[in-house]
């Protein structure tokens, strides 16, 4: 067994490895880890360690790998990004070789046998084992020329609509076909999110080598693996925060994109027909081409104009766009490479982002000044190119639906210098032009150098457009490109369009209907062009009947008043209108319909009043995403992002959940605890919570803040009777600790230090107070407490320090090991004479270690209690409710995992109370309800957060948590039977409350 093979079966088993120094952590289910496993961590603990340094155990799905996810889990269009390509072998092909060929293909590009997965939330790409790859075989060397090719055509087609399952296929397939010539032709069909243009290049080249070594029985002379496409997935993952800042004056590139993005149109013409409620990816393609002289004209105005021929390019396409939809501005998107590294340049996989264009059309420039502007435009938006697609959707707040593509409509693409020539052990092989019947967009314009100038590919939806819009707009953009050129100076709106042929059938048009549709100068305009529709009766000569208007291709006018991306009428009918969602027609509970309500509050930020739409309410295709993970962990469904899309209102998805969950049959109890609406969410979690009446409780942590120049930031809650705001503070960093002091001012510690809230704000604690890196800061007796580590410097003392409100504080260094580095601690007590202090170390050689002391009023004195030791433990804290009741809660270290821990002094000896078999992660608060039950806390570093309860201390079961994942401090709420806890739900910042404990 590989170390592939070892991950993949550990992964089926429910079992995931992580590294902590050099030792291997690892989560199971309850029972998972047996002898064997135990058996295989141990024989492999550095194969495995080596392959998580390099993210082979579970890597983060890239961006293009995200964006291409959604498209198909979420639009279900996954087949309109398979490439396919048909290859003419100039005679026979050994079917063995090429079956090797194949097999060493996805052995070694990791990215064919890569499954991306949703865990918790997040995409990640699995790599499984290799495997044999059969080539599919079909004979049809008895048909006639003509009926095979008709053949090959349907196998191909075959090919490109069948979608790859990306959590268990081969990204790659082929067909192998033997003709009656004694030729073969080659159908080869990848998923774009394993490879993009060049890799199709790439694969091509790989295939000619290994099929020629394998006939030839030699070993293949590729050159060795720079990496793997993971490795350049984990690359993008740590410069995240780097590509989100602009160089130079430091924009970030969310705010560039709102910014550059700001009033851009939703579309950029009308369409033919309306789009469907679902879009179903089919689509259809005209070739034309523009001649070499036109080209060569074309790199020479941008060379005059200092730019590329993608600029010039890229301006014809605009003018044509806005000419065809009526508009002054239009937004054109285009694949951008992004192979940052050298080792990437000859890596198979999808090195592609899409980036948008603005092409301001307004004032009726000259063709020149139009260039000038949408190479200002390009280089704006290319400075801000590494930002995925993905965040610049949410970043404008446009959705992800079924109909169409957030942002764009029409991509754009420029491919330049000549394709290679491959062969196939000695036989030419040459590419067959083929257009698969899919298509991703309205519009997709391709343009690729052949060596006669470039041959344009216009692929369009024949879901909103006919052909014969399709070959005018093919038509227009070469006829367009030949007069700008001759003139660039002249005013775009004066350039015509129409050939003669077509200002034939205009003129036929005109005559019969008595009809003109004519620019803002009077002048006509082409089949397709907007324009206004002036009557030209003789009787009212000019008198215009609509501001917006245009000749339909196959006939007809096409009013587009009040709608202008929608298509509108024949003659004078009634516009058409889009369609709308539609959900499934299923009953739901009210409680249901709350639950979808929260969790939508939770997630956008909003409270749908009444069946609002989830993407009018600034929903996107992530947040749905997490709508969806939410589904899962609070009502415990399964329910496919597409049948989401299909009911965005409460009551669809309402709907969808009752239908699964009656489908499912799960009846299972539910939390008790309900989460508490806060002012403010994001990664992040209030750890420490303080309750001191009904009306004054407060809550502390940590917020999260991607992207930025400091990482984290302190947050802090106060809760005033009816909601929760947040409380401006000086800077902490990170919280540590939350307390009140005798005189009822509250007391925050953290890594800057102390900070006192006395009536209406913060203030930082100075004098003789500690400063820096302040722990659980805490009230005992007549003062506070708080544990001090001065510096980061490794082997700095670590002290507690006491003192309080009259500004004197002492300082009582702890007895810890002179080398140790403190990662945490935690300090409690009764009285100044009854003090407990709890330190996690690390010693010389990176093991984690806690010491446990405490304070008699004189010294400090080393406890070991021995169920618990003091190696491969974490103590998260100590909570003395008297001195003959002491509780150490944490977690002990082993090669599973973290695996929960209490021990309880009892005045005479330590014991360890029973908690439930197998329990996950640390335990990190407990507390007494007003009956005298105990309860406990826990969760935190990839474990979920966990509720147990005791009657009497000795034996705990687990209670029905809240969804989470880190649960802190638990406390009684004030004057009231419930509970209060905080830390962070999958989405971050979160507190729980639970009524009814007693």
């Amino acid at each position: 067994m590989n170390i592939v093979q070892l991950l993949t079966w550990l992964d089926d088993k429910g079992i995931q490895v992580d590294r902590r120094g050099d030792r291997l952590l690892v989560r199971s289910p309850h029972g998972s880890v047996d002898d064997e496993v135990r058996s295989l961590l141990r024989e492999h603990k550095a194969a495995l360690l080596a392959e998580i340094d390099r993210g082979g155990a579970d890597a983060p799905a890239s961006a293009g790998q995200q964006q291409l996810w959604l498209i198909d889990q979420v639009e279900g269009g996954g087949h309109a990004y398979n490439a396919t390509a048909v290859l003419r072998v100039k005679g026979p092909v050994d079917d063995a070789a090429l079956d090797a060929a194949f097999t060493e293909l996805v052995q070694r590009n990791e990215v064919f046998r890569t499954s991306l997965v949703l865990r918790a939330g997040e995409l990640r790409q699995r790599v499984r084992p290799a495997g044999p790859v059969t080539v599919d075989r079909v004979d049809l060397e008895g048909l006639p020329g003509d009926t095979a090719e008709t053949r090959i055509r349907q196998i191909a087609d075959t090919s490109a609509r069948t979608p790859f399952d990306l959590a268990d296929d081969v990204l790659v397939r082929a067909t192998r076909i033997r003709t009656g010539n004694g030729d073969t032709v080659l159908v080869v069909t990848l998923h774009h999110v394993a490879g993009d243009g060049l890799s199709m290049a790439l694969l091509h080249a790989e295939i000619a080598e290994l099929y020629d070594a394998a006939v030839s029985g030699r070993e293949p002379e590729l050159p060795p693996q720079p990496g793997q496409y993971r490795d350049y997935a984990c690359r993008r993952r740590q410069s995240a925060t780097d590509d989100r800042e602009r160089p130079g004056d430091g924009e970030p590139a969310d705010q560039f994109w709102v910014r550059y993005l700001d009033g851009a149109p939703s579309t950029v013409m009308p369409l033919d027909r309306p789009r469907p409620a679902k879009r179903t990816f089919a689509g259809d393609c005209v070739r034309f081409r523009l001649d070499t002289e036109l080209v060569a004209r074309l790199r020479d105005l941008a060379s005059g104009r200092a730019t590329t021929l993608f600029v010039v390019l890229l301006a014809v396409l605009g003018d044509l766009l806005g000419r065809h939809g009526g508009q002054e501005d239009v937004v054109i998107a285009t694949p951008v490479v992004d192979r940052p590294e050298r080792r990437f340049e000859k890596m198979i996989g999808y090195f592609l982002n899409t980036v948008a264009i603005r092409c301001d059309l307004s004032g009726e420039p000259g063709f020149g000044a139009l260039v000038d502007r949408v190479r200002d435009s390009t280089l704006a938006a290319l400075a801000h190119a590494s930002t995925p697609f993905e965040e610049v959707v949410r970043a404008v707040g446009a959705s992800r639906g079924g109909t169409h593509s957030p942002v764009y409509q029409v991509m754009f693409a420029l491919q330049t210098g000549q394709p290679s020539r491959p062969f196939l052990s000695g036989n030419e092989v040459e590419e067959i032009p083929y257009d698969p019947p899919t298509a991703k967009h309205d519009l997709t314009i391709m343009l690729d150098e052949d060596g006669d100038g470039l041959l344009g590919r216009l692929e369009y939806s024949t879901d909103v457009l006919d052909r014969e819009t399709a070959c005018l707009l093919a038509d227009h953009l070469v006829t367009l490109a030949h007069a700008l050129v001759a003139d660039p100076s002249r005013p775009l709106a004066t350039i015509p369009l129409a050939t003669d042929v077509e200002r034939t059938r205009l003129a036929e048009r005109e005559d019969a209907l008595s009809l003109r549709i004519v620019d803002s100068e009077g002048a006509r305009v082409p089949l397709g062009v907007v324009g206004r529709l002036v009557l030209d009766d003789g009787v009212f000569p000019g008198r215009q009947l609509a501001r917006h208007a245009r000749w339909r291709p196959r006939g007809g006018v096409e009013v587009l008043d009040d709608t202008p991306t929608q298509p509108g009428l024949n003659a004078f009918g009634a516009p058409g209108t889009s369609a709308a969602h539609a959900g499934p027609d299923a009953p739901a509970t009210p409680a249901t319909s709350t639950l979808v309500a929260a969790i939508w509050a939770d997630v956008i930020g909003r409270t749908p009043a009444g069946d609002e739409d989830f993407f009018a309410l600034g929903g996107t295709s992530m947040a749905l995403m997490q709508v969806n993970w939410e589904l899962r962990r609070r009502a415990g469904v399964e329910v496919p992002i597409a049948e989401l899309l299909a009911a965005p209102t409460v009551s669809g998805m309402a709907g969808t959940v009752a239908q699964h969950q009656e489908r499912t049959g799960r009846e299972g109890h539910t939390s008790r605890w309900t989460r508490t609406e806060l002012p403010l969410r994001g990664p992040g979690h209030l750890f420490n919570v303080a309750a001191l009446s009904p009306t004054q409780m407060w809550a502390a942590g940590v917020r999260e803040t991607p992207g930025s120049a400091e990482g984290t930031r302190s947050v802090v809650l106060r809760w005033n009777g009816e909601s929760w705001h947040e409380v401006p503070h000086p800077e902490l960093e990170k919280v540590f600790g939350v307390a009140v002091a005798p005189s009822g001012a509250v007391w925050l510690s953290g890594r800057r230090g102390l900070l006192c809230f006395e009536g209406t704000q913060f203030r930082r604690v100075g004098g003789d107070a500690p400063q820096y890196d302040c722990a659980s800061i805490t009230r005992i007796g007549d003062g506070l407490w708080t544990m001090v580590r001065p510096d980061d410097t490794p082997g700095a003392q670590t002290y507690v320090a006491a003192g309080g409100e009259d500004g004197r504080w002492r300082r009582l260094p702890l007895p810890l090991p002179p080398r140790a580095t403190t990662r945490f601690g935690c300090l409690a007590g009764t009285s100044d004479r009854d003090v407990w202090a709890a330190v996690v170390v690390d010693g010389d050689d990176a093991a984690r270690e806690s010491w446990l002391a405490h304070w008699d009023g004189e010294r400090w004195q080393e406890v070991v209690p021995p169920p618990l030791g003091r190696a491969e433990v974490e103590i998260m804290r100590v909570v003395p409710r008297g001195p003959d009741d002491v509780w150490v809660l944490g977690a002990r270290l082993t090669a599973e995992g973290r695996v929960s821990v209490m021990v309880r002094w009892d005045g005479h000896e330590w014991t360890e109370p029973t908690l439930p078999a197998g329990h996950r992660g640390r335990i990190n608060s407990l507390t007494a309800a007003g009956d005298g039950t105990l309860w406990a806390v826990g969760g935190g570093q990839g474990d979920a957060g966990v509720v147990l309860r005791s009657n009497d201390g000795c034996h705990w079961e687990p209670d029905v948590a809240p969804s989470s994942v880190l649960l802190g401090d638990i406390v009684p709420f004030p004057d009231g039977d419930g509970l209060i806890v905080g830390g962070a739900a999958d989405d971050g910042l979160a507190l729980f409350r639970r009524e009814g404990v007693a």
